[in-house]
């Protein structure tokens, strides 16, 4: 039963339920047949708990709160709409001020651009007003984009189409063309008024006014300025996208500038506006802007102490000219796509890089600066929004972030120091090994944007601007491409109909050269006197990084003795699957490569054939029908013994004489089979030297003869 207090307005929980039912009316039910009584039965319950009698004033408290509330947004967008119109009214009489009003060269230059223009343009009519006011809000108020007057890039912020509106027909003189501020956008709209006679609508007009004043007897009276409508026309596409021929030609070079991130947002809308100079400083790459920018923080706390110095000298307040704003810059947090600065004496900083494209139209020079990087000459004018954007930070810069805290900041544990970059390995699966082999050229000097090695002449230059940080002790590659285009061609087989020439950008969008890259790092490794461990861990039944590849990175690394590389096949695995299809063979070799203290099995000094350097595979055997092989092996129990041993103490002998250096030699003449174990090192020689090839037969398991493990034994034909 409901509970009726004196002075309730009747009906009123009923208008609540009502409400109440109709936002939510499926729970509403749902929970009334549990609870086996009404909404509004249950509203009055709540009233009477609340002893609130008083219904009609708490509707009257609720509507006034909405009320205020209402009011005081008001309010506060009227307050906003006058401080962007009192901002935008200075800066009008400002470039009044300076420029009196009319510039006389820009004026012709403009003039020159709309003569020209209208030769190439062609204008359709979209709408017809009376007065020029409705043609602006047609075009501020009913387009889907914002439009803005053309030629002004410094175009004000309102809060409200009206306050630009009022601003549009404040200057002087009026503008007649706008464009959108989507730079996606192409359509351009114009603002005139029609020409006598130009329009039906007007013709017919005068045509019946002339009639009336003939029947009448006054004479006819020339069409005035306010019998003539205002016309909007627009011209171009609403996207238009830039022809195919377009795609060779020449685009504005790219800079790079590093900004707090809380002016981000602002700097991408607004633009920027240089206030101690007339031009924007720029850097050729997103490394060089963050060297930059932490140069200026670190002159600005330079500064700032000198200036607390001073103050504590002379007890003064009037030396401290430095805006404190400058040294809130260390308490930055994160923003979008920044760029983490990692090191020792400014940890903790954060920037935001954007990239800064000036279109060739806008006019503006952009100069070398003595001290490094670039000046864009502005003359005191704002640099817009549109011609930044953010930058995308690349695999490369990602794994260089990634390796420069494991190398300045990790540590083991709590009471351990730094981790030894001696004991850190770089793991690469598939496109991730390219990207390890480009980190190593990062850390060589090389920019991580770059897209090919750099050439003899820009190879001395890298050395002295290479990455302080020291190399890894080895990398570790599997199923990784040598390089894209051949991946591209072994999924899509029509792609060798292609000359190898045009697979390039854009058709690729990167190339990832990993070969090339290797035999770079090779030869640069070996003027430096400095080696690097390459792990090569190849899948026989990848179905998308084909086998090759790996083979092509071996051949590429095995040219260089700076690379010590070890290759592993596994017939079994594929991919993304090998550590689990191979097993243990697989964690074998993984496990190895940290073992092995003083690095892998190096090659005889006294061999400089053809042939095969230290690599491992599983069990496998090779009969040699043409020409002589010989065989290293690191370690274990000699592999001439004609004894059987097992499997298990052979790679045990391995993996203790790993770093001894003790090598078993044996000779393979025609005829004769060898057997090799699982995971034991091996290398080969043709014999002589100048042989490119031998000739034979082999497989995985036992032969026919049953050669025992670690056994030489000649077949008879």
């Amino acid at each position: 039963m409901a509970f009726e207090a004196p002075g309730t307005v009747p009906g009123y929980a009923d208008k609540v339920s009502a409400r109440l039912l109709a936002n939510d009316m499926a729970s509403l039910m749902e929970w009334t047949h549990l609870r086996e009584s009404s909404v509004t039965e249950h509203i009055d319950q709540i009233f009477a708990m609340a002893a609130m009698e008083d219904t009609a004033g708490r509707a009257s408290m609720v509507q006034n709160a909405i009320e205020e509330q209402e009011k005081f947004l008001k309010e506060k967008r009227a307050r906003k709409s006058v401080k962007l119109v009192r901002a935008a009214q200075k800066a009008l009489e400002v470039a009044r001020k300076n420029n009196g009003g009319y510039n006389k060269a820009k004026a012709l230059a403009a003039a020159a651009f709309v003569e020209v223009s209208e030769l190439k343009t062609k204008w359709s009519l979209v709408q017809t007003f009376q007065q020029k006011q409705d043609a602006l809000r047609f075009i501020f108020q009913c387009q889907a984009f914002e439009y803005r007057p053309s030629g002004h890039d410094d175009f004000p912020r309102f809060q409200n189409s009206k306050d630009a509106i009022a601003y549009v027909l404040a200057l002087d003189p009026a503008p007649e063309e706008f464009v959108c501020v989507e730079p996606l956008m192409k359509r351009r709209l114009r603002l005139r008024q029609a020409a006598p006679k130009e329009t039906k609508e007007t013709v017919a007009q005068q045509r019946a006014k002339a009639t009336q004043r003939i029947l009448i007897g006054h004479a006819r009276r020339p069409a005035g300025e306010e019998d003539r409508p205002w016309l909007v026309e627009a011209a171009g596409d609403i996207f238009a996208t830039p022809p195919l021929r377009s795609l060779s030609e020449k685009t504005a070079q790219r800079y790079y500038i590093a900004i707090p991130p809380e002016v981000e947002k602002k700097v991408l809308t607004e633009g920027y506006h240089p206030t101690k100079r007339s031009s924007v400083p720029v850097s050729a790459s997103p490394a060089q802007a963050l060297a930059a920018y932490l140069k200026v923080l670190r002159r600005s706390k330079e500064e700032r102490a000198e200036v607390d110095k001073k103050r504590k000298e002379n007890q003064s307040q009037s030396e401290d000219s430095l805006d404190d704003r400058l040294w809130d810059l260390w308490e930055w947090t994160s923003a979008h796509e920044l760029f983490p600065v990692l090191s020792e004496d400014q940890r903790g900083v954060r920037a935001a890089v954007l990239g800064v494209q000036v279109p060739p139209e806008m006019m503006m020079d952009v100069v070398t600066h003595p001290q490094g990087g670039f000046l864009i000459r502005t003359k005191g004018q704002a640099l817009p929004g549109s011609c930044f954007s953010r930058v995308k930070r690349s695999d490369v810069e990602d794994a260089s972030c990634a390796y420069q805290w494991l190398v300045n900041y990790a540590v083991v544990d709590r009471d351990s120091s730094q981790v030894d970059p001696e004991q850190i390995y770089v793991f690469g699966r598939s496109l991730g090994g390219c990207v390890t082999v480009r980190l190593v050229s990062w850390l060589l000097g090389v920019d991580g944007s770059a897209r090919s090695p750099p050439t003899e002449t820009e190879t001395s230059s890298t050395s002295s601007t290479s990455s302080k940080l020291p190399l890894p002790a080895g990398i570790v590659l599997e199923n990784s491409p040598n390089c894209i285009a051949d991946v591209a061609t072994h999924m899509l087989p029509f792609l060798r109909l292609v000359p190898r020439s045009l697979l390039t950008w854009p058709l690729l969008l990167d190339e990832w050269r990993s070969s090339d890259w290797l035999d770079w790092i090779g030869q640069v490794l070996s003027k430096d006197a400095k080696s690097l461990q390459v792990c090569l861990l190849s899948a026989a039944q990848d179905k998308v990084v084909p086998p090759s590849c790996m083979e092509d990175l071996r051949r590429v690394g095995q040219k260089h003795r700076s690379l010590e590389v070890s290759f592993h096949s596994f017939q079994r695995g594929d991919h993304m699957g090998t550590y689990l299809l191979a097993g243990e063979h697989y964690w074998l070799h993984i496990s190895t490569i940290a073992e092995n203290d003083g690095g892998l099995p190096r090659n005889p000094e006294n061999e400089d054939g053809n042939g095969l350097a230290f690599h491992r595979h599983e069990r496998n055997w090779l009969l040699l029908l043409t020409g002589t092989k010989r065989w290293y092996f690191h370690g274990g129990t000699p592999v001439t013994a004609l004894q059987r041993v097992s499997e298990e103490s052979l790679i045990k002998a391995e993996v203790e004489a790993a770093t001894a250096g003790e090598l078993q030699s044996h000779e393979q003449k025609p005829g004769e089979c060898m057997l090799i174990p699982d995971g034991y090192w091996h290398c080969t020689y043709n014999d002589p030297a100048e042989q490119d090839m031998t000739f034979g037969v082999g497989g995985m398991g036992r032969t026919a003869g049953d050669v025992g493990l670690g056994e030489a034994r000649r077949i008879s034909p």
